[in-house]
């Protein structure tokens, strides 16, 4: 189903990836859409990644939702353009 409803979070191909960065926890789920299927995913357990680094790949209407700490300034906005690698999401102190 198109990874908007929110019934494709229970149903649809996804992956869920939890970073440690200093104490600092953060998530980032990737939810496969009506078309794109498949979540091409390339992070293998105690890998060290910077920042922007990629780490998988979906596409064709797919979903990405990010969980940053709760004290994490956030830098976007809803209807903002965001582009992988590229866009701050938000903001936190150093660890």
């Amino acid at each position: 189903m198109p990874a908007f409803i929110s019934r494709a979070g229970f149903e649809n191909e996804q992956r869920w990836y939890a970073f440690d960065r200093g104490g600092q926890k953060f998530a980032v789920v990737q939810i496969a859409g009506l078309l794109a299927r498949r979540i091409h995913c390339w992070i293998k357990p105690d890998m060290t990644y910077e920042r922007g680094d990629r780490f998988g790949m979906i596409s064709l209407g797919s979903e990405v939702d990010v969980y940053l700490p709760l004290s994490a300034r956030i830098a976007v906005k809803p209807g903002d353009v965001v582009r992988a690698g590229e866009t701050v999401l938000g903001e936190w102190g150093e660890p």
